[in-house]
């Protein structure tokens, strides 16, 4: 009995491990996910200041402003969810006991589709 009792522990201890290790895993794409955006967003001031040196004072603050407008909007998409309503069905290509399986084609309907990525969505 004693034997199995420190069987349960070594298991539980494993897991424990295991899932601590995810957890490390996760936070440590998310901080080099952020680390990723902000190197991006610096490089993309910089490249700005560089385009801009010999420009009027006036126009260098409303390029400034634009691209702050742009960054913002960068941000929301980045944590805007997608839905159903993101993609175009293109197909019903299975179904089973807890939904179906469509082909569909990224980005909202339109006339031109090409360079949008078709993907399986299970709904």
């Amino acid at each position: 009995m004693n034997q199995d009792s420190n069987a349960d522990v070594a298991i539980a201890d494993r897991e424990m491990e295991e899932k601590a290790n995810r957890a490390k895993e996760m936070l440590s794409r998310r901080y080099r996910g952020i680390t990723n955006e902000q190197e991006a967003k610096h490089e993309r001031k910089m490249k700005l200041e560089r385009q801009m040196i010999h420009f009027p004072e006036e126009q260098k603050k409303t390029l400034r402003q634009h691209l702050a407008h742009e960054e913002a909007q960068i941000l929301k998409e980045s944590r805007r969810k997608l839905s159903p309503a993101d993609f175009e069905s293109l197909a019903i290509i299975g179904r089973g006991a807890f939904g179906e399986v469509r082909l569909v084609r990224e980005g909202k309907i339109s006339g031109n589709s090409e360079g949008r990525n078709i993907y399986a969505l299970k709904m």
